[in-house]
């Protein structure tokens, strides 16, 4: 089974509840790129594996109208990361504009592009 994700709590509550290394995060810019893409109505093809760029078109109007009202990203706090059979998993604690901060994971780069990047929505 393939694991592309987009805002899916259940692969993050799996990828979360595994042992974190204290590698320092690597991915903090592209996930910043990808989230101001999707608050702003868009999907990056140019990061995006194809399981993941089609799970960002189909989920695109909601994740816009879930993001905006967020406002600007304020700060990144890298949290873990979480080695995979495709790649490092890595969690990040995203705070907004708005005062609230939500976890967000991206990761197993492959090809160039990622294939995994979504939130719990806490």
């Amino acid at each position: 089974m393939r694991s592309h994700m987009l805002l899916i709590g259940a692969a993050f509550a799996a990828l979360a509840s595994g042992a974190a290394n204290a590698a320092d995060g690597k991915y903090s810019a592209q996930l910043v790129q990808m989230l101001n893409a999707a608050a702003a109505g868009k999907c990056s093809p140019d990061m995006m594996g194809s399981g993941l760029l089609a799970a960002c078109q189909a989920q695109l109007p909601a994740m816009t109208a879930g993001l905006a009202p967020l406002g600007k990203i304020d700060t990144v706090t890298f949290v873990s990361s979480q080695d995979t059979d495709k790649g490092p998993v890595e969690t990040y604690a995203i705070k907004y504009a708005s005062g609230q901060t939500l976890h967000w994971v991206i990761g197993q780069f492959q090809n160039g592009k990622f294939e995994t990047l979504g939130s719990n929505g806490s």
